[in-house]
């Protein structure tokens, strides 16, 4: 974010998470666009990018609701990046690292991140290749000890997990008489997805 802005002219924007538990504003150079990152951590939150700025710069992060310590946290790899995310919605709302501040682009409420410009970052391709906190590197595959389940011919199996690992899933889709079939087995399945099936056992 640059600072040659004046910041008599900078916009307020106003954010939050889902369940309105927290909200914040922020005061920055009127946005023009917002860059779409493809990283693991992006990617999995469902994070459009984020908007940086600097602690010792003239932008503002302001709390209108809630507390920033009520906020989880989450990190990985060198940890030097600490996402914090609303524990009761699971809204990821911004990012801290040791000099700057990275806004969630869609927690914000009252503009259209999504009809802005966007400029792409290849997030997959910087850094050190993902890896899962509680696992090896992650690989898509069926999680360990787990039963396969029998399916039609015409079914297309996939795995997944979450970013840190702790839950993995399976799921399937493909087409019958037109109609699109799917459905998931989760190895922990939260407590909020109560049409979630577990995984049989081995």
């Amino acid at each position: 974010m640059s600072a040659k802005v004046d910041p008599a002219d900078f916009k307020t924007y106003h954010g939050g998470c889902h369940c309105g538990a927290f909200k914040f504003a922020i005061r920055i150079p009127e946005l023009k666009g917002v860059m779409a990152c493809n990283c693991s951590i992006c990617i999995k939150n469902g994070i459009l990018g984020n908007i940086w700025f600097r602690d010792d710069g003239p932008e503002e992060f302001i709390v209108e609701k809630g507390d920033i310590d009520a906020l989880k946290k989450y990190s990985f790899e060198r940890r030097n990046a600490v996402y914090r995310f609303c524990g009761i919605c699971g809204t990821n709302v911004f990012v801290k690292d040791p000099e700057e501040i990275g806004i969630n682009a869609r927690s914000l409420v009252d503009i259209d991140v999504e009809a802005l410009p966007w400029r792409h970052y290849d997030g997959w391709k910087k850094g050190t290749p993902y890896a899962a906190e509680f696992g090896e590197r992650v690989e898509w595959k069926k999680p360990e000890g787990k039963a396969e389940e029998e399916t039609e011919e015409d079914l297309v199996t996939y795995y997944g997990n979450c970013h840190c690992g702790k839950i993995r899933c399976q799921g399937y889709t493909g087409m019958r008489e037109g109609l699109e079939l799917g459905s998931q087995i989760l190895e922990q399945p939260p407590p909020h997805l109560p049409n979630a099936h577990r995984a049989p056992s081995s």
